[in-house]
């Protein structure tokens, strides 16, 4: 789908929550959906005709929560409690909550980036570690007959906004089965959404001050931030990549800058691009916006400062490879290319044969995905799930194939030696 379209649409269902009061449920839930409802008309647009019916939907997601009955959740939570109680006594849980003095609250990935980095006017003192899993992980249900004229109406606006915005070629897949499967699933959403929100509302210690968030393309985080800012506290988040790995398009960094007060990237050497994108921000709350630049404060490994020594490891790291009915924004190559094209990147540096090769598939690759065992032994090629951390050594050599990565970022920041390899149709 091309950029054109996709903002077009991004700014057209911007101008329909302006439309609504502010804090209204229907404005509360649009807000929470807009990446998973990008998402998701993408996804229909690049998707083969005959797969339509395989797709997996975003909205799906509030829904479904993360897929814990609440029987397990507690459990888990009893579990995870009396580990970091030994380990970490600064985890916050909603559902064993004996700390309610909680000022600032760090939420998963997002620990890492405040622990390990620095910024101007950081406040690292007495912040809690918690999960969005504790506060969303059990699925929820809404009854579907229960119809709200006002979300449908939106549902068919939203609708109406698609048909217009998108090509001839693609406004055929938006049949009337999928209209309608679309449909149902947004309203859906915004139900679930609704009732996240209010849930969230009601668990947060009133003495919460501050957020520390990693992407707000998630619809937990967003649930998050925008609870924090109705009650007008101070949201941070970390810059995850997708906003500045690809420098040809605005809309992702704004959808990332929409519900924070502070957008902490990754250096000086990002604000040229992260400015000129917040020049075009479409501003859906009138509280305080500012983009920080960070720098590495600690070191969780030594790292020799003598970067000559020979190379003897090749590490692959590739980027996701996405079934026929999966999708993402910007898309990575689709499948049959990809797999070719990696097997093509294997079949040219297995003839370099004094360095052990190795291949890190995505983590969030399905493993029916992977270049085949067989294919690897063929070509002494190393299959490994091992964390990036394990690779920071002066001896590897990094190869990677897709430009917005976090893997990118990790490579510079720790002098890993790197070769990118870009193609032009990614």
């Amino acid at each position: 789908m091309k950029y054109k379209e996709i903002n077009k649409i991004y700014e057209n269902l911007i101008k329909l929550i302006e439309r609504e009061t502010q804090w209204s449920e229907i404005w509360i839930g649009l807000i929470i959906n807009l990446p998973s409802i990008i998402y998701d008309i993408n996804t229909i647009n690049s998707t083969n005709a005959h797969l339509l019916q395989e797709i997996s939907f975003s909205l799906d997601r509030l829904s479904y929560g993360f897929g814990k009955n609440s029987s397990f959740s507690i459990a888990k939570e009893i579990i995870k409690k009396i580990f970091y109680k030994i380990n970490k006594k600064n985890y916050f849980s909603p559902l064993l909550a004996y700390n309610k003095n909680v000022k600032v609250l760090v939420f998963d990935t997002a620990l890492n980036n405040f622990k390990y980095r620095n910024w101007e006017n950081k406040e690292d003192s007495g912040y809690h570690f918690t999960s969005v899993i504790s506060f969303f992980g059990s699925k929820i249900k809404v009854n579907k007959k229960i119809n709200n004229e006002q979300i449908d109406k939106i549902a068919i606006e939203i609708l109406k906004i698609v048909s217009k915005n998108i090509d001839k070629r693609n406004l055929k897949k938006w049949n009337k089965t999928i209209q309608n499967k679309f449909k149902k699933k947004l309203c859906y959403s915004i139900k679930c959404a609704i009732i996240r929100f209010n849930y969230f509302e009601e668990k947060i210690p009133n003495s919460c001050q501050k957020v520390y968030l990693p992407t707000l393309y998630s619809p937990f985080n967003r649930i998050v931030a925008l609870a924090m800012q109705k009650k007008e506290k101070i949201v941070n988040s970390f810059d995850h990549g997708s906003g500045t790995g690809n420098t040809s398009n605005w809309m992702l960094a704004d959808i990332e800058y929409q519900l924070t007060n502070k957008f902490i990237t990754f250096g000086e050497d990002f604000l040229t691009i992260l400015k000129e994108f917040e020049n075009k921000r479409k501003s859906l709350l009138k509280s305080e916006f500012k983009i920080i630049p960070s720098y590495e404060s600690k070191k969780k490994f030594f790292i020799d400062k003598k970067n000559n020594s020979k190379i003897e490891n090749i590490i692959y790291l590739t980027t996701i490879t996405f079934s026929p009915n999966e999708h993402c924004f910007p898309d990575p190559l689709e499948i049959v290319n990809y797999t070719i094209f990696k097997i093509n990147i294997l079949k040219s540096i297995s003839k370099l044969k004094k360095y052990k090769i190795y291949i890190k598939e995505h983590p969030d690759t399905i493993k029916n995905n992977y270049i085949q065992k067989d294919i690897l032994k063929s070509l002494d090629v190393t299959s490994t799930q091992n964390n990036l951390d394990k690779f920071i050594a002066n001896n590897n050599l990094f190869i990677i194939d897709y430009i917005q990565t976090s893997c990118l970022r990790f490579a510079l920041e720790n002098q890993i030696k790197t070769i990118i390899l870009i193609n032009d149709k990614t």
